[in-house]
């Protein structure tokens, strides 16, 4: 083989073979040690050619409950992947990141660890399920969007929900109770949302519950009064219960819903069943959303005959489909997994 073509070859093998990612881990540190669970940061050094060279520090945690989910796990076999930290040129050691770890993860008893990023992550049971609620969720009417490069959506196919929520707009939660019965409550503000928000769950996280700050002095319920009310009153094929409970057994858990109470005093059009003398005077709205993106509407309407359902639908890919009573939105937010 002539030197020209030893060389087109070389050129040819570095072009091929010099371009892979590479991922080198070059120290850890234990943050916690617990009996229930442990959590450590892994600095890595990072080569993705054409775009970083650096190195990046992960957050990792162990426990019974991960060591077989991730014992194949590509990086930390055993142990469940929490977040990224920072990534950096400085090559500073993993323990420079303990203590702002263990001020971010805070305990709050076995096995229950929360802590946030741009979402917020709660875990009841030592990492091995980890419930998320993502202010990116939210109904659009909540988000105040920045502008967005061409590649995202709609123009692009990208995904830039979180542009959002970055630098200054990043969300500060207020963490107000966290239980080991699958409680949490806190409050979230941030200059990418219309309103502060106070979200809880007593169900671990299948189901969260939003309440907006109000922007209306007058309305149809109070939260309290509208999360109360029988859901069989709205839709004869449920059974009596609270319209609140309702949600969280009924939902899908799949689905990882989050119901938005906003029961802003709305005009109701046309008559609705039940009041046949006058127009129906005020309906309320509220909102589920989905962890696929889709949002169902409901509205439900108030009278001197009680209350029932007006109308509801749901947006799915820019697509509105009718949801026909409250008891048919379980199966209208549900969609079959990959």
């Amino acid at each position: 083989m002539s030197r020209r073509a030893q060389a087109a070859s070389l050129a040819g093998w570095l072009l091929l073979g010099g371009c892979s990612s590479s991922l080198e881990k070059l120290d850890e540190a234990v943050v916690l040690e617990r009996p229930d669970m442990t959590l450590k940061v892994v600095h890595y050094h990072e080569s993705v050619p054409l775009s970083y060279e650096g190195d990046r520090y992960s957050v990792f945690c162990r426990s019974p409950r991960t060591e077989a989910a991730y014992a194949r796990a590509d990086r930390e076999p055993g142990w469940r992947p929490l977040g990224e930290l920072a990534h950096d040129n400085e090559r500073l050691p993993a323990r420079a990141f303990v203590e702002t770890v263990r001020d971010d993860y805070r305990m709050h008893g076995t096995g229950v660890m929360s802590w946030s990023a741009i979402a917020f992550n709660v875990t009841w049971d030592a990492c091995g399920r980890v419930a998320v609620w993502d202010p990116s969720r939210l109904p659009p009417v909540f988000i105040d969007p920045v502008a967005k490069p061409d590649y995202c959506r709609p123009v692009g196919s990208g995904d830039c929900r979180y542009h959002d929520f970055q630098n200054d707009r990043r969300p500060r939660y207020a963490l107000h109770a966290v239980t080991p019965s699958g409680h949490v409550d806190f409050g979230v503000r941030t200059a990418a949302l219309t309103r502060g928000m106070q979200v809880s769950t007593e169900t671990a996280g299948r189901v969260w519950h939003v309440v907006p700050g109000a922007t209306e002095p007058e309305r149809a319920y109070s939260v309290e009064s509208l999360q109360r009310l029988d859901a069989a009153t709205i839709d004869d094929r449920i059974r009596p219960t609270l319209l609140r409970q309702w949600f969280d057994t009924a939902l899908p858990a799949a689905a990882g819903a989050m119901v938005v109470w906003s029961p802003d005093r709305l005009e109701c059009a046309g008559r609705a069943a039940g009041d046949r003398a006058a127009a129906v005077p005020t309906c309320v709205a509220l909102s589920v959303t989905n962890k696929w993106g889709d949002e169902a509407r409901l509205v439900l309407w108030r009278s001197s005959a009680g209350t029932g359902w007006h109308s509801g639908e749901i947006v799915r890919e820019g697509t509105v489909l009718a949801v026909d009573g409250l008891a048919d939105l379980p199966g209208a937010i549900r969609r079959a997994e990959p």
